[in-house]
């Protein structure tokens, strides 16, 4: 009887070996992937720092912005005003639950979002500002979806009450009812693999770790203000464009590249 025991140690002695080695080889390949660079190439200076607390609303600039693992937010605050998240507030309509943003309305750029404690402000041009006092999080709007036009992505969000969805609906439709705005804290999992399958087809380092809260997809977007502008250069006059149709987080120039 002794030898199929002495078989069945040697066999599991050779396995824990080989999965020992594998999983060496496999942690070697990840730290070698994950590797920080020993040299570095400066290909570029950052001009400027954006945040949009409302997405598709207008930007605020800073001199300071924290990264986090859902996107920017303000920070070395000298009040008592609260940290603005970058696209951390959402328009949705009342019926149906569909994100709007510029693309539908664009006079969804002309608001802007102020930090205040406890709250927000919200103002637009020819209305009376708002002071909403941010929502506990109850994450209470449920499979609700982006547009059609990016893609159908559910979302979860808290409403903020009845006050600026009246706000918002006499600004962008002229009528006391039909939008409503939605909070997000960056609780919730973003699955944009799944959601945006031709996204990810396209870019082929996308995954669900870089989704922002609200953003489209990548939770920091950097713009090289020299791409931008040589692409203007060859666009026909009346079409220019700038960075600001890119609506950057961090905005570069003085790069080659």
């Amino acid at each position: 009887m002794a030898p199929p025991v002495i078989t069945a140690t040697i066999a599991i002695g050779v396995g824990s070996a080989f999965f020992t080695i594998l999983s060496i080889l496999l942690l070697k390949k990840l730290l070698n992937r994950e590797k920080i660079p020993s040299q570095w190439q400066q290909v570029g200076t950052v001009k400027d720092l954006f945040v949009y607390p409302l997405k598709s609303g207008h930007s605020i600039r800073s001199e300071a912005l924290f990264l986090t693992d859902k996107g920017v937010k303000e920070t070395n605050k000298k009040d008592n005003s609260i940290e603005l998240r970058d696209r951390s507030f959402l328009i949705y309509t009342s019926k149906g639950k569909e994100v709007r943003t510029a693309r539908q309305i664009p006079k969804t750029i002309l608001i802007t979002i102020q930090a205040a404690e406890n709250g927000i402000i919200l103002s637009a041009p020819n209305k009376i500002d708002l002071y909403v006092i941010i929502p506990k999080v109850k994450n209470d709007v449920k499979h609700a979806i982006w547009d059609s036009i990016f893609g159908n992505e559910p979302f979860t969000c808290t409403d903020c009450g009845e006050s600026v969805a009246e706000w918002l609906s006499t600004l962008l439709l002229d009528k006391v009812e039909g939008l409503r705005l939605g909070y997000g804290d960056g609780s919730i999992a973003r699955n944009v693999l799944r959601d945006h399958k031709k996204w990810a087809e396209f870019y082929t380092n996308m995954d669900n770790s870089m989704a922002g809260i609200f953003s489209d997809l990548a939770a920091l977007h950097l713009v090289n203000e020299a791409t931008v502008e040589d692409l203007s250069e060859k666009l026909p006059e009346g079409q220019k464009i700038s960075f600001k149709n890119f609506r950057p987080n961090v905005l570069v120039e003085g790069s080659e590249y």
